[in-house]
């Protein structure tokens, strides 16, 4: 039971800074000093990392059979990615867009959760 509750607080946790970076995308990257044009253009590019970098960490905890750690690494990834967006000076375009597209990657963990609650928990 109580795997069941920390899967779920993962979860929540998880999602809410997915939410905001899904949600005010373009006025993150306009804080960066891009217009709204270039604020969408430069967005695009956080899907296909999310992509590559789901698909990445899923193989490597298929092929070392230790999802935890992986998920771990991906939600690592993720945080470097924030500190890096708060630590940067706003003049370090390439920086700053550098580390919001390494924030996509910690979208990973959730879908290697979701396999550890199907195949670990269970209700009696």
């Amino acid at each position: 039971m109580h795997q069941t509750w920390l899967c779920f607080i993962f979860s929540l946790a998880l999602q809410i800074p997915n939410g905001a970076l899904t949600n005010f995308k373009n006025i993150i990257l306009q804080g960066f000093g891009l217009t709204k044009e270039e604020s969408l253009l430069y967005g695009a590019p956080s899907g296909a990392v999310q992509i590559v970098s789901t698909i990445t960490i899923n193989y490597m905890a298929d092929r070392t059979k230790n999802r935890l750690y992986w998920a771990i690494v991906s939600l690592a990834i993720g945080i470097l990615g924030f500190i890096l967006m708060i630590t940067l000076p706003e003049e370090n375009l390439s920086g700053n867009l550098a580390a919001f597209y390494i924030t996509s990657a910690s979208s990973a963990s959730f879908t290697l959760i979701l396999s550890m609650i199907s195949s670990n928990v269970s209700f009696l």
